[in-house]
């Protein structure tokens, strides 16, 4: 995804010189900080990048044991809130959260992301496509990102697939094709396999 209009840029990064030359986190911190002046006229996108983009981010969600909070979050948090669980599920699909799981770890997203589909695909209020599209855009990506090799073979030959994982847009045009692209995933023998 290209970064949005108006995403502010740190002036100071890990590695560079001026970077080295604070002698405290909290001197590291402080420049860091994006202007209020700045944060009142971004987009939501343009907040949103400048949190994925923060030096420190990598430290909140991993070192300081906050992954271990979402994946909590995950197990406990009910499938049909969606917009809560779909959020969660987004955020947990991100490559910086997967990267840091073991393969174990991974299995059980799988198989939580799986019985949360099941339960949203029974229930009376299911919401349709968006739901089941981010609960397979994080099973695809659990699945790539454990180099599973199934897997990786049916991404090679299949560039939406792969687009569909490096954006989470999905570029179909009819229901027809969207049920036939989920299916790909979907093949039970693949997912069942992994787990």
């Amino acid at each position: 995804m290209p970064r949005p209009e108006g995403s502010y840029n740190y002036p100071i990064l890990p590695g560079m010189e001026r970077w080295k030359s604070f002698p405290t986190t909290e001197e590291m911190i402080d420049a860091c900080q994006v202007p209020v002046a700045i944060l009142k006229y971004q987009s939501t996108q343009a907040v949103f990048q400048a949190l994925w983009e923060y030096p420190f981010f990598f430290e909140i969600t991993y070192r300081y044991g906050h992954f271990q909070c979402l994946y909590s979050r995950l197990t406990l948090v009910n499938p049909l809130y969606t917009i809560y669980s779909r959020g969660l599920e987004l955020f947990v699909s991100q490559g910086a959260f997967l990267q840091q799981l073991s393969i174990n770890k991974k299995k059980d997203i799988v198989s939580i992301a799986l019985k949360n589909d099941s339960i949203r695909q029974a229930a009376v209020q299911y919401e349709g496509d968006v739901s089941r599209q981010i609960t397979w855009l994080l099973i695809g990506r659990v699945l790539l990102s454990s180099t599973y090799k199934p897997f990786t073979d049916l991404i090679d030959s299949n560039p939406k697939l792969e687009s569909f994982l490096e954006t989470s847009a999905l570029n179909v045009e009819s229901k027809d094709e969207y049920d036939n692209f989920f299916q790909i995933i979907i093949q039970c023998r693949l997912v069942k396999n992994f787990l």
